[in-house]
């Protein structure tokens, strides 16, 4: 049988108080409780300044986000369908974001797309169709996620009728970051 001593006891309930502190348990007099962040000075679905927070005791801190998006890529699963109930045109339209080491990331934001043809006569694209999609509300942020392929999937819908699988097409992503960044992107089909 194992017996504790005394110093083993006061120096496990010393270590029990630190990490119930930590954790949110009972404060020690003098710190506060939440010296980071306090989620109750931004309120929901709205922004923060851009790199600036509030500790619950009202002072303001400046951060940078290492996991801010840096990067945007529309994913090779992207694709021109029809659908198979309405039998309309539609793009199906994945995309990711990167951090700085360039690991997948989801973030706030807005996001456009804008379909051009290919035009061999006058040798510029011709716009065809512009989507918006708002991404700011965490909500509406998280429902096109794909865990499994770690992108934001799309449907495109409203695509000229008169665009088929083979024409040259040219889709332009653009992802702008509530600070205001615009992160771009092309796919040809």
């Amino acid at each position: 049988m194992r017996t504790t001593t005394p110093a083993l006891a006061v120096c496990l309930a010393a270590a029990v108080t630190t990490l119930t502190a930590c954790s949110g348990g009972p404060a020690i007099k003098g710190l506060d409780p939440d010296p980071v962040l306090s989620t109750a000075t931004v309120p929901a679905g709205s922004f923060a300044e851009t790199g600036t927070a509030r500790t619950s005791s009202g002072a303001v801190i400046r951060y940078v986000n290492p996991f801010a998006p840096e990067t945007l890529r529309i994913h090779p699963l992207t694709r021109f369908i029809t659908d198979p109930v309405e039998g309309d045109p539609r793009i199906d339209a994945h995309f990711e974001l990167f951090d700085a080491n360039r690991d997948p990331v989801k973030a706030l934001g807005l996001v456009s797309f804008q379909l051009y043809r290919d035009d061999a006569t006058s040798g510029s694209p011709i716009q065809l169709e512009r989507w918006q999609v708002d991404l700011t509300d965490p909500a509406a942020n998280a429902e096109p996620y794909d865990r499994v392929t770690r992108t934001y999937r799309l449907s495109l819908r409203g695509v000229p009728e008169s665009i088929t699988q083979s024409t040259r097409l040219l889709l332009l992503a653009q992802f702008t970051t509530p600070e205001g960044r615009t992160l771009s992107a092309t796919h040809r089909f």
